[in-house]
């Protein structure tokens, strides 16, 4: 776990090494507090089982709306300023994944910045589907940076599903 240093750049201060201590002004402060996060979050059982990375504030991360009917699964994901040929869709038994990448259009370091809150950069989110789909007819859609995917469940998978009457006790 580490604190992020304020500074004129949207990464992380810290990555595996520690704060050097002449250059930031409170950084055996930090380096102590970061240790002691460290050693507090190494004690919980899961710890290890949550990777740990090299967080880059400023990457790009899709959001998404997945949603499920009688009918099918649906995925719409907020893509702006990306075209269909930066985006890849793949569905297999079991999962769906998009990546991409979305590039940034200009050049961040000429002057003049006063704020940066788009986000740029490669992404991957893979949304986990159940068994009973049709992945064979899957489709994608793409239109105004909105991404939809529709993957239709089987007949079966649809048949089995049934309605229960709720009794009075």
């Amino acid at each position: 776990m580490n604190l992020t240093v304020w500074r004129n750049s949207p990464k992380l201060a810290r990555t595996n090494t520690d704060i050097d201590t002449d250059i930031a002004p409170f950084g055996s402060l930090q380096n102590e507090v970061n240790r002691l996060f460290d050693q507090f979050f190494q004690s919980w059982p899961l710890t290890a089982t949550i990777p740990r990375y090299n967080v880059d504030v400023a990457a790009f991360y899709p959001k998404m709306d997945v949603r499920e009917d009688e009918k099918a699964i649906t995925l719409i994901a907020d893509l702006p300023g990306m075209t269909e040929k930066e985006v890849e869709v793949t569905v297999a038994p079991g999962s769906l994944t998009i990546r991409g990448e979305r590039k940034d259009e200009s050049n961040r370091k000429e002057g003049g910045y006063y704020l940066t809150e788009r986000s740029f950069g490669q992404f991957e989110r893979t949304y986990p589907l159940p068994n009973g789909m049709d992945i064979d007819k899957a489709h994608a859609t793409f239109k105004n940076g909105i991404l939809t995917v529709a993957v239709p469940k089987t007949a079966e998978a649809r048949k089995s599903v049934r309605k229960l009457d709720l009794a009075h006790n």
